[in-house]
């Protein structure tokens, strides 16, 4: 017999039918022949039961009277029964009563013992006793012997049915697995056969048909789908195959295949066209050995291959190679190695591409960079070198007016003249270089912030008039009536142009006049721009030349120079400025008929009708506002809600000497409660206090409709710009951080409560009477100029900040030891504004660091906080020496008799040129309280220091003026 590996798929289907259907039908006809034997040998023992019962009953009456006979013809009845081959009745104690034999009389030697009662079979006879009742009394048995003949040959019989049923069955069967497995096989054949011619030829447009329904069906539909998938990956295969041809073919960069012997397989067009070779197989057939043939530095090839067996593949590998021409060309080479399935290395594929002209860009941007950086120590050189050199100059300008003082002779006189006429040209040349520098070296950074257009430009017409009417000429000044009155951008830089153009205007013309005209070019919701024109009547420049004026270190010619002096900076400066701000500038000029220059300048329009634009970025961090209110009439009232007494202190000494009051709560719920008892001008709102911050103060105060014109300017250490929106939300109109700019404070002064007479006070540059010139990390003068210039007031305070500091200190400790972090920002904010304002700039700086990693969830440092505060003591000490005399100066003052005298003898000593009016100047400052009178006193003292006699005595004749006027 085949194995079944050998058999077909229809022997199988067929040995599977034939063998189940075999076995169920044996294991059937079994069941059946078993079942009938069954039945057989019931019936006869429930028949042959019945039997015995009856002949039991019929002998019953002849035991009662023992009349064997009568048994015996009872029992005779029997021969009915054919297959009753014996029936016996037996007395209780075993004697035969009576006996029948079907055949012969049976001898009671013959006969089988009595037993009680039961049923067996023998070989041919099937024995049951049965026992004999008489009224519940045993009287006797009867036995009958059951032929079993008859049951032998019903099971031949039946034998021969079964094996004859399953004889036709299993033919039948045969038949029909025959016909029945071809439904199956054949679809499945067929599918095999066109498997096999696919395989074979490749066509995968062979299909084959589904013609019934059931799982062969969707086995075929499978397959076909499956034969749909694969013609279509191999379509895409095809396409990809095609792409990849392409980009091979096409490609710009140089694609190859080398052995790793160095001989090329196979590279693209690119490939040989960047080594200068006809084609691609010119290039395979060419090189032999690329290391000995191509690479310039035979070694490089080395580290080529060593590089791609370590890494499994080389990216950016530089190095030079030789064209077929042998020039030389840089190239960076991408490549990996590619493996049989048994790990052998076949070859090496990558791609390779021309970087010369790469590496010599970099080269160009590496010399750019350095040109820059040269440039730029160059700059800092000029920046650095002016400053030096300003400060020798001053000496000796200021030496030489005191020489032409002291009455010289005529010759000395010429010589000092010449001196200081020189000296002045080289201080206008230093400040020139100095601004150019500064312009060329990116410092100078160009604001937008609000101001009155017509107040800068009215400002610049008095710095002109007087020096124009000295001159002879008549300068005119004209202005748009269309500009708006506020605009947005950077009125610093705008007056350094003006002032630039019309100081050119009045030195190059001798006799005429120069107009100044501003008129609005175009506007519209967000922008404007004006235009400026300075036209004079003076020497006028040569239309040729006129391009040059604006080049650095150029004029028109030398004979300028040589006649009218300057350095050919101013133009080229006003220029650099006037791109910063997005402008341009010009000149029409005819020579002899003078000159024209103009120029135009954006700027941002400014909404009235809104109190503050986020998107505007001004020099101090400044929001816009302009005020709706009417001008006050009497004495500006500010209300300053600070619940800090230094930067209470601060305020009064910034705004001693003008006619501005001041009124001090300590807490938002004070500020609440005052306006609302009293008008004000302008609200300065601390935003942490006690009781009530800075932030519920300005909702409860807006949230009176009465109160909503009530300019709210936020002071507070915070810089974020998240906290200046928070201003902003709950209803301010401005925002100042600490320490508090004296030029800050003024502007926002003057912007909030127009008409208020602000003026800024001239700035301590040393300390005069009291204090040493630097504390330990202490800005000694920054502290002096935040207070006005009140020596006395500032060592109290700088005393008990020593002392405050430790408080600090501590209460920091203690907040970061429990975690507590938003009681630890707190503290150091409040501790930051305090140190900001006296000048503590060390500790500023640390508290400053500290602010921000609390705000951040940064881990806290108070090193650097300790290591500033550790000069503290040595300050402490140095200031304790001091208190007596600070605190005794302001119950001393000067009366009006003693400041009379004093002034006169410092007049009559500074006409004398006698350096002892010092001691009388250092005698007035230290005996006046805070004031505007006291600060131009200060102001007096670095002319006095530098002995420049006659600029004292200008500024002294101001400072009389004034003294008159509190008379």
């Amino acid at each position: 017999m085949a194995r079944s590996t050998d058999m077909t798929l229809n022997q199988r289907l067929m040995l599977i039918i034939m063998a189940t259907s075999v076995s169920s039908l044996t294991l059937a006809c079994l069941i059946v022949f078993f079942a009938w034997n069954n039945y057989f040998k019931t019936s006869l023992e429930n028949h042959s039961a019945v039997l015995a019962q009856v002949a039991g009953s019929m002998c019953e009456a002849a035991f009662d009277f023992d009349q064997p006979r009568d048994a015996l013809e009872t029992l005779a009845h029997l021969r009915a029964e054919p297959q009753v081959a014996l029936a016996v009745a037996y007395r209780p104690n075993g004697d035969v009563f009576a006996a029948y034999h079907r055949d012969t009389a049976a001898q009671p030697a013959d006969l089988p013992p009595l037993q009680t009662a039961g049923a067996f079979y023998t070989e041919r006879y099937y024995w049951i006793y049965q026992p004999i009742l008489s009224h519940e009394e045993h009287i006797g048995t009867i036995l009958l012997q059951v032929e079993l003949t008859a049951i032998h040959e019903l099971s031949f019989k039946n034998i021969f049915l079964i094996l004859g049923v399953m004889v036709f069955s299993t033919v039948l069967a045969l038949f029909l697995s025959y016909r029945l497995q071809r439904t199956v096989s054949e679809p499945i054949m067929n599918l095999a056969r066109i498997a096999r011619e696919i395989s074979q030829s490749g066509n995968f447009t062979l299909r084959p048909v589904a013609k019934r329904g059931g799982e062969v069906s969707t086995l075929i539909k499978s397959f076909n789908y499956m034969l749909d998938q694969i013609e279509q990956s191999n379509d895409q295969i095809r396409q990809s195959e095609a792409g990849y041809r392409k980009i091979f073919e096409r490609s710009t960069e140089g694609i190859f295949q080398s052995t790793h012997q160095g001989r090329f397989i196979k590279v693209n067009p690119a490939m040989a066209n960047l080594f200068g070779f006809d084609s691609p197989q010119d290039m395979v057939d060419g090189v032999t050995d690329v290391s000995a043939e191509l690479y310039v530095n035979q070694d490089d090839r080395i580290q080529f291959t060593r590089l791609i067996e370590e890494n499994a593949s080389v990216l950016n590998f530089q190095t030079r190679v030789y064209r077929k021409d042998r020039s030389v060309m840089d190239v960076a080479i991408n490549a990996h190695p590619v493996r049989g399935e048994d790990g052998r290395l076949l070859y090496f594929e990558g791609t390779l591409r021309d970087i010369s002209l790469l590496l010599r860009a970099e080269k160009l941007k590496i010399d750019v960079e350095a040109a820059q950086a040269a440039d730029e120590a160059k700059s800092k050189f000029l920046a650095n070198m002016s400053h030096e050199i300003r400060t020798p100059l001053n000496a000796i300008i200021g030496l030489s007016n005191l020489a032409l003082q002291k009455e010289p002779t005529n010759e000395g006189r010429q010589f000092l003249s010449q001196i200081l006429n020189a000296s002045k040209v080289l201080l206008g040349l230093i400040n020139d270089i100095l601004d150019y520098s500064k312009v060329e070296a990116g410092k100078f950074k160009i604001d937008a912030i609000a101001f009155n257009l017509g107040e800068e430009l009215n400002n610049i017409h008095d710095i002109f008039s007087q020096k124009a009417a000295a001159k002879g000429i008549a300068l005119a000044w004209m202005i748009d009536p269309q500009l708006p009155p506020i605009v947005i951008g950077d009125p610093l830089r705008l007056n350094q142009v003006l002032i630039n153009l019309i100081n050119n205007a009045l030195k190059f013309t001798l006799v005429g006049s120069i107009s100044v005209r501003v008129s609005l070019e175009k506007q519209d919701d967000r922008e404007l721009t004006a235009k400026f024109v300075v036209r004079d009547t003076g020497i006028g420049i040569d239309s040729a030349k006129s391009g040059d004026v604006f080049e650095a270190f150029s004029q028109a010619d030398d004979s300028i120079n040589r006649q009218f002096g300057g350095t050919g900076l101013g133009l080229a400066i006003c220029k650099q400025f006037i791109a910063l701000m997005g402008g341009e500038i010009g000149l029409d000029s005819v020579p002899g008929h003078g000159s024209t220059f103009w120029f135009t300048l954006p700027f941002r329009a400014f909404d009235a009708g809104t109190e503050h634009m986020a998107d505007v970025h001004p020099a101090e961090e400044e929001h816009l506002w302009k005020p709706t209110r009417e001008k006050p009439r009497g004495p500006a009232v500010i209300l300053v809600a600070e619940d800090i007494e230094v930067n209470r202190v601060v305020l009064r000494g910034l705004l001693a000497g003008t006619e501005i009051h001041l009124d001090f709560v300590d807490n938002g719920q004070k500020a609440v409660a005052a306006v609302a008892h009293k008008t004000y001008d302008l609200v300065l709102m601390d935003l942490q206090m006690p009781e009530m911050d800075g932030f519920e103060a300005t909702r409860l105060i807006r949230a009176n409709s009465a109160h909503q014109a009530l300019p709210i300017v936020a002071m507070t250490a915070h810089a974020l710009e998240s906290e200046r929106e928070k201003c902003f939300q709950v209803g301010m109109n401005d925002h100042i951080t600490k320490p508090i700019s004296p030029k800050r404070i003024y502007d926002v002064i003057r912007r909030f409560v127009p008409g208020a007479a602000v003026k800024a006070a001239p700035e301590v540059e040393n300390p005069h009477n009291l204090l040493p010139a630097a504390l330990p990390g202490f800005d000694v003068v920054d502290a002096l100029n935040r207070i006005g210039g009140d020596e006395p007031v500032l060592i109290r305070l700088l005393y008990d900040f020593c002392e405050q500091a430790v408080d600090y200190r501590s209460d920091l400790g203690k907040a970061l030891a429990t975690d507590d972090r938003l009681s630890a920002a707190k503290i150091a904010h409040a501790f930051k504004g305090l140190a900001g304002n006296l000048g503590a700039r060390t500790i500023h700086r640390a508290l400053v660091s500290l602010y921000d990693e609390l705000a951040t969830d940064r881990p806290a440092d108070l090193g650097p906080l300790d290591s500033a505060l550790k000069q503290l003591p040595e300050v402490r000490e140095g200031l304790a020496g001091l208190l007596p005399r600070a605190d005794v100066a302001p119950q001393h003052r000067l009366g009006r008799d003693e400041i009379d005298a004093l002034w006169l003898r410092m007049r009559d000593l500074v006409a004398k040129r006698d350096m002892d009016s010092d001691e009388c100047l250092a005698q007035l400052i230290a005996g006046l309280g805070a004031g505007a009178l006291k600060n131009q006193f200060i102001a007096l003292q670095p002319l006095l220091d530098a002995m420049t006699y006659a600029e004292a005595e200008r500024l002294m004749d101001t400072i009389e003026n004034h003294l008159k006027g509190e008379q």
